[in-house]
């Protein structure tokens, strides 16, 4: 290779959940950039790559867990590992919208979060399903495993009266 010629090298891991790039530079630095599309402009919403010398290539999210149900309209709290960033951007992803291509969709996200392991999540009462979390900062990323959201439930309060017969 002449002096100024750049390699690179692409690899493509596609799974349930996502798609993962490895991209090798001609210095050995290798890029780590995973896709989430937001489903209703189909854009990738992960734009920043993460270099592996300088990052932790995960953050660990150790709630919720696998066989968590949260009721909708209820309050709880994600808690995660890791992250080189003090901001986190924090994403719930409806597993009925991953697309076997390696792309998902997002229901609810938010930006900005102080990266200091715990968020509090006001659950929307509308959802239904299993879901899953994908938190990332500009260096580094983690997925929850799935859990169960089930929408509040109303049970319709009925009156009775009774009549005297007077």
């Amino acid at each position: 290779m002449s002096k100024g010629t750049l390699a690179l090298i692409l690899i493509v891991i596609a799974c349930g959940a996502g798609v993962v790039l490895l991209i090798i530079n001609g210095s050995g630095t290798v890029v780590i950039a995973p896709q989430v599309t937001d489903q209703s402009s189909s854009t990738n919403l992960i734009a920043s790559s993460t270099d592996s010398s300088t990052a932790t290539t995960t953050i660990d999210i150790t709630s919720p867990v696998a066989g968590n149900q949260w009721l909708g309209g209820g309050t709880y709290t994600v808690t995660w590992n890791g992250g080189l960033d003090n901001t986190v951007s924090l994403m719930l992803v409806d597993k009925s919208l991953e697309s076997s291509g390696g792309s998902v969709s997002k229901v609810w996200s938010t930006d900005g979060i102080p990266n200091t392991g715990t968020y509090s999540f006001s659950v929307p009462s509308n959802l239904n399903g299993t879901y899953r979390f994908y938190i990332n900062d500009s260096q580094s990323y983690g997925w929850s495993d799935y859990f169960s959201i089930t929408p509040t439930s109303t049970t319709p309060t009925t009156s009775t009266s009774t009549s005297t017969g007077r």
